[in-house]
């Protein structure tokens, strides 16, 4: 399989076809992959033959893009637990900040509860907002082991045929004790397997797992055994998770932080790579997608404290997913949270009593960048992933062509960039995401002259006219912003 990949899917097959001993190898890989076709052939209906015997076999639907021909662009936290009420023109703002889903937590046991979810629902319809759905009852907290399904149920009926909800929401950083757990009725397994059974419309259900490792989550397990009992108890078709990456330490311990007390930034590179190419596959394997939040509220733990959202850090967080073939995009979050004994929060996109912060423009700006290259990202699949500059111990450096790209180097003292090839029907494409968040730095790319190129972002990486047919006769010189993207069509 890998010669075929290696040659016949290449757009330079014309260059090998005629090689005799490129054609040998293409012709001894077709026999042995033929061969093992036959052999999955036999084990696949001996296995659906067994299946149909036993009679317990759940039939995953498949993923289903809950806004059609777009990313989903999701704004989490909007509506903060217990607050009354929000204003009716918030889904509108939300709108305006340009996403294209809100998360809302509803319930059905409290009749006032019920009815402002529901005006929530009608303002997010309004202002074109599709609606990813949650409910309180499905957190699995102290509640009577029987009442899982009963409130899913329940839950499910009175909203089962909304087309507002686009996506059902049911549980964030499950531990693996709750995906491993099917003692009682109240369990993440059968509420899951309820909605997924009995929902008509067939929407995505999110499961939101925490990065890896969170040693708290695991209980004692591994990362790998963490996932792999999401995958075997759940089989899902969407993959969600979180990472913030972006840290600075400072000397205090309160929020706001001094700035001459406050370290440089630092960007943990390795997990946050890994934790992409993870979920890109598990992703893979099961014909789905993933989704990744982003960190857009400042927030302080002891001495580390996430930052406030920037034009940058957002771009580096969201650009680097979706080069990564991410189609779900989640901030969190909106709207600023009262602090807790552990954490403080700063920033968010809205403060608490919903004014609007600098932070909101920056995601308006990145907001905008994404939904421009829609035909880029959206239902796209990844090819292939390296890096020019080595950011850590054992980083995949770039060592062969990129399609057409040939050479892609920084100027001295430039961090470096990840570069992915995209496919998107039967178009491709070449994603350039900047490792710097801070500086800018100039990149120098080098493709093979003849080539029919196109950069769809703007020669300056911003929000201008695209680059337009890219000159191939000689390098490619562009100023990559900090946390920029360049985009070709290849």
């Amino acid at each position: 399989m890998k010669i075929i990949r290696d040659y016949r899917d290449n757009r330079d097959y014309q260059d090998y076809r005629d090689n005799p001993g490129i054609q040998l190898k293409i012709n001894q890989a077709m026999k042995r992959v033929t061969s093992i076709f036959r052999c999955l052939g036999a084990a696949v209906i001996a296995a659906a033959a067994a299946s149909s015997a036993v009679g317990q076999t759940r039939t995953a639907y498949p993923y289903k893009a809950p806004v059609n021909g777009e990313i989903a662009v999701v704004a989490t936290g909007v509506l903060r637990d217990r607050q009354p009420l929000a204003s009716d023109t918030l889904m509108q703002q939300v709108a305006d900040c340009g996403f294209n889903m809100v998360s809302l937590v509803g319930t059905i046991d409290i009749p006032k509860r019920l009815d402002e979810f529901k005006r929530s629902l009608a303002n997010a319809r309004e202002a074109g907002l599709g609606v990813l759905a949650a409910n309180y009852f499905w957190n699995l907290n102290g509640h009577d082991p029987k009442a899982g399904t009963m409130w899913a149920k329940k839950y499910l009926d009175e909203f089962r045929d909304d087309p507002t909800i686009v996506a059902w929401q049911l549980k964030d950083e499950p531990n693996y004790d709750q995906l491993t757990d099917t003692t009682d009725g109240y369990n993440l397994q059968t509420i899951y397997n309820y909605i997924r059974d009995n929902d008509p419309l067939h929407r995505p259900i999110q499961v939101n797992l925490v990065g890896s490792p969170e040693n708290v989550f695991m209980l004692g397990h591994s990362y790998d055994e963490f996932l792999s009992a999401f995958q075997s108890n759940f089989r899902p078709t969407l993959w969600s998770f979180d990472h913030y990456p972006i840290t600075r330490r400072i000397k205090g311990t309160t929020l706001p932080a001094i700035p001459d007390e406050t370290g440089p930034v630092n960007v943990g590179y390795q997990t946050f790579y890994e934790d992409l190419a993870t979920y890109n596959r598990l992703s893979e394997r099961g014909g789905g997608a993933f989704w990744m939040y982003l960190q857009s509220m400042e927030y302080l733990v002891g001495h580390y404290l996430r930052p406030a959202a920037t034009v940058p850090y957002l771009s580096f967080q969201a650009f680097s997913a979706l080069a990564y073939g991410a189609q779900g995009i989640l901030y969190w979050t909106y709207r600023n949270r009262p602090d807790t004994k552990s954490e403080q929060y700063g920033q968010a996109l809205i403060d608490l009593d919903g004014e609007m912060t600098p932070s909101w423009d920056a995601a308006k700006t990145v907001n905008h960048r994404i939904r421009r290259y829609n035909e880029v990202f959206a239902g796209s699949r990844l090819m292939e992933a390296t890096h020019v500059g080595e950011i850590y111990p054992g980083c995949p450096v770039m060592k062969k062509r990129i399609g057409p790209l040939l050479r892609a180097r920084t100027e001295k003292g430039g961090k470096g960039m990840l570069l992915t090839r995209l496919r998107n029907g039967d178009r491709e494409f070449l994603v350039i995401v900047s490792h710097d968040v801070t500086e800018a730095q100039q990149i120098i790319l080098t493709f093979k002259e003849g080539y029919k190129i196109q950069e769809l972002t703007p020669a300056d990486c911003g929000d201008g006219k695209s680059g337009g047919k890219v000159d191939t006769s000689r390098p490619v010189r562009r100023l990559l912003p900090p946390g920029g993207v360049c985009i070709f069509e290849i």
